[in-house]
């Protein structure tokens, strides 16, 4: 108020400011960040401003992207099983939009952005499983030496079910490569029996016991077992062994 009574625009910018600092440390008291966030974005919006404003400002702002990424992180990841995943269950709308949030936040504290990170990977990961491009995702896991150490635990279900389903479709590929290689070649009477070759295909049974496999690629986990004891018992001469009922 001046000499002769009336309020100054100082004066009133300093009762704004007070109100509001006041309705932020209210609101902050009762456990209602939100609130108090959305209290000092609209304050700083007109003008009012002050270290305490910025600091509830930027807090609200970390973690409201902090919870935009760990909602969009638990939904859309594939769903399925091993050997049977449902590609259009992926979803990567939402947290690419996330991400952008969290990037435009200017003082980004370590949580939001140990988290952001993760969530690059995921969406890269994702966008990948759409393509259903294999090869690079194999590429990608394989830059982390596929291991999820440096990945949120938050992440690491849905990663874990995507490694699976490299290492299953791999052995899958290896077991037919095995197959494929070092087999009797000729015809009835007239068999090329110095074709045949085993190294490859114990190397891939061998490789293939190592984890969790699906029902497409156990069922050739046995059909190369039983080529391998067939190709043994030619290569010993063991005719009588090969009869099959």
């Amino acid at each position: 108020v001046n000499a002769i009574g009336c309020e100054t625009s100082y004066g009133r910018n300093l009762k704004v400011l007070a109100e509001t600092t006041l309705n932020i440390r209210r609101a902050l008291e009762c456990g209602e960040l939100e609130k108090a966030g959305d209290e000092a974005e609209t304050a700083i919006r007109v003008g009012v401003s002050s270290d305490e404003i910025s600091a509830v400002q930027i807090e609200y702002r970390n973690r409201h992207a902090y919870n935009l990424i760990k909602d969009a992180l638990e939904r859309g990841g594939i769903q399925g099983t091993l050997g049977n995943l449902d590609f259009g269950s992926v979803e990567t709308s939402k947290l690419e939009h996330a991400i952008e949030v969290s990037e435009s936040v200017q003082d980004i504290i370590v949580v939001l952005k140990a988290i952001t990170e993760s969530a690059k990977f995921v969406l890269k990961v994702r966008f990948l499983l759409r393509k259903q491009q294999w090869q690079t995702l194999d590429t990608t896991f394989a830059e982390i030496s596929y291991n999820l150490g440096g990945i949120l635990e938050l992440c690491h279900k849905e990663l874990s079910i995507v490694i699976d389903e490299i290492n299953d479709r791999k052995v899958n590929a290896q077991l037919l490569s095995g197959l494929e290689e070092g087999a009797i070649t000729g015809s009835i009477g007239a068999l090329q029996l110095m074709t045949i070759n085993t190294d490859a295909l114990s190397h891939a049974i061998a490789s293939s016991e190592k984890g969790n496999l699906s029902p497409n690629t156990s069922q050739t986990l046995q059909t190369a077992k039983l080529i391998l004891r067939l190709r043994q018992c030619i290569n010993r001469d063991m005719w009588e062994a090969v009869k099959v009922d």
